[in-house]
């Protein structure tokens, strides 16, 4: 009969009478599923584990070691979890966190930039007053903050192939960004 080697360090199993040494142990810790990370309001949220570390694009977030973080920066989110044992790491996949401004009153530009019908049906215009230049950017993010469409220096923004929902403009120019709801 062989010894099995996954007993703890130096312990005297007796099997039919007999003895046996062992002089190393073998612990298998089933590892943790994969974490995975959700956007709920400005929250990320890792799925339950015993300890959780956060990182933003690789860098390790002190005092971030709770299932939910709130991000003050756009960047690559990833969590590290651990077992209950304490013993066996675990990483999410990066997530792209894009900070959105908190509302429209967070720049004078968003009062001079108009975006009609409001409601509409998928199409929309950007009335700018001459505030756009010739060099700008809007970018669509859905209720997640996920960066859902972007365009160049166009007024008429084509929507329709995003579901119906609530949909944040921001839009970038030489004088500042601005930031838009549309439905």
């Amino acid at each position: 009969m062989q010894p099995e080697p996954n007993y703890g360090p130096r312990q005297w199993v007796a099997l039919l009478h007999t003895s046996f040494k062992y002089d190393s142990c073998y612990i298998f810790n089933t590892p943790p599923a994969i974490p995975t990370i959700t956007l709920g309001g400005s929250a990320l949220t890792s799925t339950a584990a015993a300890t959780y570390q956060w990182y933003m694009n690789g860098v390790l977030i002190s005092g971030a070691n709770n299932q939910s973080y709130s991000p003050a920066v756009s960047g690559i989110y990833v969590v590290r979890i651990t077992d209950a044992n304490g013993c066996v790491y675990r990483y999410s996949s990066g997530y792209k966190y894009t900070k959105i401004p908190a509302s429209v009153a967070d720049t004078e530009l968003s009062d001079k930039i108009m975006v009609y019908p409001n409601p509409g049906s998928g199409l929309f215009t950007l009335q700018d007053d001459n505030q756009l230049g010739n060099n700008f950017i809007v970018n669509v993010y859905d209720a997640y903050g996920h960066l859902v469409l972007n365009f160049s220096n166009m007024k008429i923004l084509n929507l329709t192939t995003l579901s119906n929902g609530l949909y944040s403009l921001s839009i970038s120019t030489e004088k500042g960004t601005a930031v838009k709801k549309s439905h």
